[in-house]
């Protein structure tokens, strides 16, 4: 988790967060919406970089799950936020 938490996004985080906080998930296109805002706060770091890039770290790391339609957050995925509460390191991020 300390090395996950040192490269993750703040908008990987928020999306997270978001997850833990839906009974299903949410959708592809809703997943977009916060890149797309993520990329347009933060555009010299997302400029080259698709929403599947920015996903696909989640992915790697399994925190997350993705159907064609869905994600969702993995049991792993809410144990990494559980770490960033007790380690204190849950502060706003860059990205």
């Amino acid at each position: 988790f300390t090395k996950i938490s040192g490269t993750i996004f703040g908008s990987q985080v928020a999306l997270l967060t978001r997850l833990a906080g839906t009974q299903h998930g949410l959708s592809i296109a809703e997943a977009s919406e916060i890149f797309k805002q993520a990329a347009t706060t933060f555009e010299p770091i997302h400029k080259d970089r698709s929403v599947d890039d920015w996903l696909s770290y989640l992915l790697t790391n399994n925190l997350i799950t993705r159907t064609s339609d869905k994600i969702d957050i993995t049991q792993y995925g809410t144990d990494f936020l559980k770490f960033l509460v007790d380690a204190r390191l849950a502060y706003e991020r860059w990205g």
